[in-house]
């Protein structure tokens, strides 16, 4: 492996270290998420059971009407929950599949392919004696490599997806 495919690849397992300890942190929040959803549909019950023979205009509907809203919501952000440590589960494993070098010759970008699955070929930019900058034309990731492998630090740094 080159100087610059083991940088790419302690780059893509930072990544995946950090990606994992976001969907460790979606994991923790699912239990939660669901047990107020659970609160909330048991609250709808009991108003359900409050509602039969209340007139029309009576104070239970709006809390009824505020209970489905309550059902929505929460339903929603379990959702965006259990999407999210989906998302980030399948970024680790990309993270762990990462393979430097393409088809074509040249170098992938770490955070392209950990990040939103789809393989960019990096430019290279600069070579001044022994250093070489690469930056990535989709996601503008951009890093040095010299030749003894003392890598500089990534021009923007990667990305971790907020969870």
């Amino acid at each position: 492996m080159t100087t610059i495919e083991t940088h790419l690849k302690g780059l893509a397992v930072s990544l995946g270290q950090q990606l994992h300890a976001a969907a460790d942190k979606a994991k923790g929040s699912l239990p939660k998420a669901r047990e107020r959803l659970a609160e909330i549909f048991h609250h709808r019950h009991v108003i359900n059971s409050a509602m039969e023979g209340a007139s029309p205009d009576s104070a239970i509907h709006d809390v009824a009407r505020q209970v489905e809203k309550d059902v929505a919501e929460a339903m929603a952000e379990l959702s965006s929950l259990e999407l999210a440590q989906d998302a980030a589960e399948a970024a680790v494993e990309r993270a762990q599949s990462y393979m430097p070098a393409t088809h074509r010759g040249s170098y992938a970008c770490p955070q392209c392919w950990i990040l939103e699955n789809i393989t960019t070929d990096l430019d290279a930019l600069l070579m001044a004696s022994a250093v070489q900058q690469y930056e990535c034309p989709t996601c503008s990731y951009a890093f040095m490599v010299d030749s003894e492998y003392h890598p500089q630090a990534a021009l923007p740094q990667a990305q971790t997806p907020s969870i």
